[in-house]
């Protein structure tokens, strides 16, 4: 017997999703992350390469993108290949970073 999941209306979703928000701060208030970053732009990047990656390797990756790059206008300016140049990605890093260019 398969059990179908109960279809949510959106008002109830946002619901259900504000309280797990809830939970998960009141159980850790002030999460900590191993990447590296100086900006919410600079996170989102290092989050995105790190479904791919070691937390130790996105930092290797993203501290000379980064001196390049700090801010989505400068990477834009260099351009993926110049933005990248220097950086040693660990294997299978080239689909997210197409993402991030």
């Amino acid at each position: 017997m398969t059990i179908k999941p109960r279809k949510l209306s959106r008002k109830q979703h946002l619901q259900r999703s504000s309280e797990i928000f809830s939970r998960l701060q009141a159980e850790n208030p002030h999460p900590q992350t191993e990447l590296e970053y100086a900006s919410p732009y600079q996170l989102l990047v290092a989050v995105v390469l790190s479904a791919q990656a070691t937390d130790k390797g996105v930092n290797l990756a993203t501290r000379p993108l980064f001196a390049r790059a700090p801010a989505p206008e400068a990477m834009v300016a260099l351009g993926e290949e110049k933005a990248y140049r220097g950086a040693s990605p660990p294997s299978g890093f080239t689909e997210p970073r197409r993402r991030m260019s």
